[in-house]
């Protein structure tokens, strides 16, 4: 019951927060602001699902310790991936967009693939 009571949270967390940062406009300083409050948002959707995950995987310890490792894992990846992106417009007033729109973009994939691994009605 509490991980289709998550389920349907998610869902609607999900449909509210969709594109947020395609609203993000203006001025760099506007546009960076925003991010990080679309970051924001978007790290909250991912904590809410990764958690709905490792509800439904109570009775498995070892399904459950694999996914907490993986996303760790993935976290440190997402973070790299997302600097070494950035990196190239180091010292350009891009730079800290290049590294928000990434992390976004990347960290809604991780929960759609969270959602389908771990939370679909497969």
């Amino acid at each position: 019951m509490k991980t289709l009571l998550a389920v349907a949270v998610l869902a609607v967390v999900s449909a509210t927060a969709q594109d947020d940062e395609t609203k993000c406009c203006c001025t760099t300083a506007e546009t960076n602001i925003c991010l990080v409050e679309v970051e924001k948002a978007v790290d909250s959707m991912l904590n809410e699902t990764y958690q709905a995950a490792i509800t439904k995987l109570h009775g498995s310890a070892p399904d459950a310790s694999k996914l907490r490792d993986t996303q760790r894992k993935w976290l440190a990846y997402r973070d790299a991936a997302c600097k070494a992106e950035s990196d190239l417009y180091e010292g350009g007033s891009i730079a800290p967009q290049t590294f928000g729109f990434c992390v976004v973009k990347l960290t809604k994939r991780r929960i759609a693939d969270i959602k389908d691994a771990y939370l679909s009605n497969r």
